[in-house]
Protein backbone atom coordinates (compact mmCIF):
# COMPACT_ATOMS: atom_id res chain seq x y z
CA UNK A 1 0.00 0.00 0.00
CA UNK A 2 1.09 3.11 -0.92
CA UNK A 3 2.50 5.52 2.46
CA UNK A 4 0.40 8.44 1.69
CA UNK A 5 -2.81 5.58 1.04
CA UNK A 6 -1.57 4.41 4.33
CA UNK A 7 -1.56 7.91 5.98
CA UNK A 8 -5.25 8.87 4.58
CA UNK A 9 -6.59 5.80 6.13
CA UNK A 10 -4.81 6.45 9.35
CA UNK A 11 -6.89 9.73 9.54
CA UNK A 12 -10.55 8.35 8.75
CA UNK A 13 -9.87 5.39 11.02
CA UNK A 14 -8.69 8.33 14.02
CA UNK A 15 -12.24 9.77 12.95
CA UNK A 16 -14.54 7.39 12.38
CA UNK A 17 -13.02 3.94 12.44
CA UNK A 18 -16.76 2.67 10.51
CA UNK A 19 -15.66 4.59 7.42
CA UNK A 20 -12.21 2.78 7.13
CA UNK A 21 -14.35 -0.60 7.49
CA UNK A 22 -16.93 0.22 4.70
CA UNK A 23 -14.31 1.06 1.88
CA UNK A 24 -12.99 -1.98 -0.34
CA UNK A 25 -9.64 -2.69 -0.78
CA UNK A 26 -9.65 -0.74 -3.93
CA UNK A 27 -11.12 2.39 -2.10
CA UNK A 28 -8.40 1.81 0.99
CA UNK A 29 -6.04 1.83 -2.08
CA UNK A 30 -6.45 5.16 -4.28
CA UNK A 31 -5.12 8.31 -3.38
CA UNK A 32 -4.70 11.72 -4.56
CA UNK A 33 -0.61 12.54 -5.28
CA UNK A 34 0.63 14.94 -3.21
CA UNK A 35 0.35 18.36 -5.43
CA UNK A 36 -2.70 17.16 -7.80
CA UNK A 37 -4.97 19.35 -6.10
CA UNK A 38 -2.52 22.59 -5.81
CA UNK A 39 -1.66 21.90 -9.51
CA UNK A 40 -5.15 21.89 -10.56
CA UNK A 41 -5.89 24.79 -8.84
CA UNK A 42 -2.53 26.35 -10.29
CA UNK A 43 -4.07 25.21 -14.24
CA UNK A 44 -7.46 27.00 -13.47
CA UNK A 45 -5.70 30.11 -12.49
CA UNK A 46 -2.90 29.95 -15.42
CA UNK A 47 -4.38 27.58 -17.90
CA UNK A 48 -6.37 29.81 -20.24
CA UNK A 49 -6.42 28.22 -23.62
CA UNK A 50 -5.75 24.31 -22.25
CA UNK A 51 -5.92 22.79 -19.19
CA UNK A 52 -5.10 18.89 -19.26
CA UNK A 53 -4.59 18.53 -15.42
CA UNK A 54 -7.98 16.26 -15.14
CA UNK A 55 -7.16 13.27 -17.05
CA UNK A 56 -8.26 14.96 -20.07
CA UNK A 57 -7.81 17.53 -22.01
CA UNK A 58 -10.21 20.81 -21.91
CA UNK A 59 -10.80 23.35 -24.28
CA UNK A 60 -13.20 26.69 -23.73
CA UNK A 61 -14.94 24.69 -20.60
CA UNK A 62 -15.38 21.48 -22.72
CA UNK A 63 -13.10 18.20 -23.26
CA UNK A 64 -10.90 18.48 -26.63
CA UNK A 65 -11.68 16.37 -29.35
CA UNK A 66 -10.62 15.25 -32.97
CA UNK A 67 -13.24 16.47 -35.40
CA UNK A 68 -13.55 13.34 -37.74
Amino acid sequence: MNPLAKELNDLIAQHNPHVVEMLSDLGKNIFFPKGILTQSAEAKDKAHKYNATIGIATENGGPMYLKC
